[in-house]
């Protein structure tokens, strides 16, 4: 009540006003924040498992990739990866085969380790592994890092590199064979 004067008369004046709407809406905005809450942490603990899932399938296939090159780098038959017509893997054997130290052979045009004279056929046979995924073997005679030739048996087969499209290539020595099958023919031209 306020009183301005003397004259007092005893009436008071009383502002209510009703805030049960008001309540409402807070509720309702509490309610809708908790379920958005409850939402987020939900989405959030699937993102963890999902980056967990991830993290676990990585190293799996870091694992994979790290057997794999322990496998392609013992083997005794040159292995190498071909992109954009240049190696971009190549194991030991095969750098050792053309003469080549450990990583020279990256960048390395194929082609240009093999013969003149087979270099055509090669490239044919090569350019046929895209339609059908593989080639058939093929022989040809190679040439070194330092010119030596050499008679090689290799086949191609499609396939992917570090998400890209690659071509595979495996390689045989068979100067050793071979040289004994032209001794060989000779010697029965001779008789």
């Amino acid at each position: 009540c306020l009183r301005h004067d003397e004259r007092y008369t005893g009436q008071c004046w009383t502002t209510v006003s009703d805030i049960s709407e008001r309540r409402q809406a807070h509720d309702t905005l509490e309610g809708l924040v908790r379920q958005q809450t409850t939402k987020l942490h939900l989405t959030a603990e699937q993102l963890r498992e999902e980056v967990e899932q991830r993290r676990r399938v990585g190293e799996a296939l870091q694992e994979t990739e790290r057997q794999y090159r322990i496998l392609a780098q013992n083997l005794s038959d040159g292995i190498g990866i071909i992109q954009d017509g240049k190696f971009v893997f190549a194991n030991v054997a095969l750098t050792v085969l053309f003469g080549f130290a450990d990583g020279q052979m990256i960048g390395v045009d194929p082609f240009s380790l093999i013969h003149q004279e087979y270099r055509n056929d090669v490239r044919a046979i090569f350019n046929e592994v895209k339609p059908s995924g593989m080639s058939g073997p093929f022989l040809a005679q190679g040439v070194s890092k330092t010119g030596r030739t050499l008679w090689i048996e290799g086949e191609f087969r499609a396939m992917d590199w570090e998400a890209q499209a690659a071509t595979l290539l495996t390689v045989k020595d068979i100067t050793e064979h071979k040289l004994q099958n032209i001794a060989l023919e000779n010697e029965r031209k001779r008789l």
